[in-house]
């Protein structure tokens, strides 16, 4: 579900504060982009309305905000 998916990407995002050089983030799964914004899918997107679709998913920029602000490479 993309609330597991949040609370696992809270909890690699913690892990990254603790003294790691290098960050690395792999997504075997699906996404899309809905006005020109990139999500990842979770296994119960609800894909009946665009709008279900962008909030049952991940949005890829909280991934991308939550490694910068871990400060790892």
């Amino acid at each position: 579900s993309v609330k597991e998916m949040d609370l696992q990407l809270g909890e690699f995002g913690a892990k990254l504060t603790v003294g790691y050089e290098v960050g690395l983030f792999f997504f075997a799964g699906h996404g899309m982009q809905i006005d020109g914004v990139n999500y990842l899918t979770a296994v119960d997107t609800d894909f009946n309305r665009e709008v279900d679709a962008k909030y049952s998913s991940l949005p890829l920029n909280k991934v991308i905000d939550t490694m910068e602000a871990a400060g790892t490479r």
